[in-house]
This record gives structure tokens, sequence and C-alpha cells, in this order.
């Protein structure tokens, strides 16, 4: 992750005397609306697609089918920037997370429980029409 690793690693020539603190809660004010953004069009296009076209996830697995693997991909990455933001800055993050990941996180849910609820009730209509046949 390219967010610790650069906050961490101080600049000898640095002597601005500058918490670092101060330096980690500027970067993640100033790139958190990008990331929230795309955390946002994810969720949405994952939600989209339950709708329209399903998402296809391996049941078994639960793991995205190969034709979403690149945004489920970046989506996985997001989440472990905003984990590594949240490790370097403490409790500053804990309202982003409440109002801005938590949201995403439960659309993304509720449309993976709903996915899985509709193929297990496709699977048993599909198995007690059988029944009914012999």
């Amino acid at each position: 992750l390219g967010f610790a690793s650069r906050n961490f690693v101080k600049d000898e020539d640095d002597d601005s005397g500058e918490n670092p603190s101060n330096a980690i809660y500027r970067q993640i004010s100033g790139s958190w609306p990008a990331i929230v953004s795309r955390m946002e069009s994810l969720s949405r296009e994952f939600s989209g697609s339950q709708k329209s076209k399903s998402l296809s996830l391996h049941i078994s697995s639960a793991l995205p089918a190969p034709d979403n693997s690149l945004n489920v991909s970046f989506l996985l990455r997001l989440f472990d920037l905003v984990g590594a933001m949240s490790a370097a800055s403490g409790s500053f993050m804990w309202g982003r997370l409440r109002e801005d990941v938590w949201p995403v996180c439960a659309r993304l849910l509720e449309t993976f429980l709903n996915q899985r609820s509709e193929k297990e009730e496709t699977a048993l209509n599909s198995d007690t029409s059988l029944a009914e046949r012999d």
C-alpha cells in the first residue's frame, strides 16, 4: 500500500518540525473524496448488476465470477487502503468509516445476500419440480 509506506518514511532533509500525524490527516482529507466516490460507484455497479443481470457469485466459494474480477479487485484494494488509513490515523477515521464506508459495505452485503437467497430459492424450486416429476 503506497499510502502507508509513503507516510512512514521520514525525509531526512525535512526540518519543518511538523507533527507526522498532521501530514497523514491532510493526505487522508485530500484523497478521501476520490476514494469514497470510487467505492460508491463500484457499489452502485454491483447493486445495478444484481437487479438487471446478476452479479454471478460462486456461492460455494463466495468469490465473484471472472467478469467482475477487476471491479472486485479494485474494491478490495480500496478497502485495504481505508484499513491502512485507519491504522495510521486512529480515531480520525471514525466518522468517515461510519458515514461513508459503512453504507457502501451494507449495500454490498445486501446485494450479495439477496443474490444468494435468489439462487438458493431457484435451486430449491428446481429440486421441488424434479421431485414432483418422479
